[in-house]
């Protein structure tokens, strides 16, 4: 979550939490990313969301990519230099085309988010 300003008129910015390298734990991680959107969509907060997370899931596996995770094996939660490189690439991308407001979500929206957001692990 970062914020580009302080007080009422703050905008937030949520980035989901990531896919992993197990199912057990990308299913968890659908539960809470659902649950973030949920709790926000209840809020009055002016709210951008990072959107393109799909480019860090094996579309064959619903995993993250082996190409973007860490090259260590029994590390299922990171990314690695390229995942890093992809994740500032989306959020600088969110910060600096939000200026114009065209990206900010608001309540009725959040539904709109979740259906973006990673398909459901096997």
């Amino acid at each position: 979550c970062f914020s580009r300003s302080s007080g009422i008129n703050a905008e937030y910015g949520v980035c989901p939490v990531l896919p992993t390298k197990s199912h057990a734990i990308n299913r968890r991680v659908n539960i809470f990313n659902h649950l973030i959107y949920s709790d926000l969509s209840q809020s009055n907060l002016r709210v951008l969301t990072i959107d393109s997370f799909m480019a860090f899931i094996d579309r064959g596996t619903n995993l993250l990519k082996s190409s973007l995770a860490k090259p260590d094996r029994s590390d299922l939660l990171h990314i690695g230099g390229r995942g890093v490189g992809i994740l500032v690439k989306l959020i600088k991308n969110c910060i600096f085309t939000s200026r114009d407001h065209s990206r900010l979500t608001g309540r009725r929206l959040y539904s709109n988010a979740l259906r973006g957001s990673p398909p459901a692990p096997v």
